[in-house]
């Protein structure tokens, strides 16, 4: 029988809640990734990456940034984190 794989992410990482104001906040999870410099290395070198064009007024132009469609599916990664957020807030 083949042992389980190892997870990407920590799910029983420490969240610390940083309040913003009324009804805001940001949740920070060091250590969730388990091995970022590895996963972002991956995604650098099998996404394809491009420059897209926005309609402005009345004409096209490209956008100052390289953008990627990455589904929740398609990266082991991706599945997992999407996977903890629905868990954790019910989303």
């Amino acid at each position: 029988m083949n042992a389980p794989a190892e997870l990407s992410i920590d799910r029983s990482a420490t969240v610390e809640r940083i309040d913003l104001g009324t009804e805001s906040w940001v949740d920070l999870v060091r250590g969730f990734v388990r091995h970022p410099r590895e996963e972002l290395d991956d995604i650098m070198a099998t996404t394809q990456w491009g420059q897209t064009e926005v309609l402005r007024y009345d004409r096209y132009v490209p956008e100052n940034r390289l953008g990627a469609g990455l589904r929740a599916d398609s990266r082991t990664l991706l599945r997992q984190t999407d996977l903890q957020l629905q868990s954790r807030y019910h989303a």
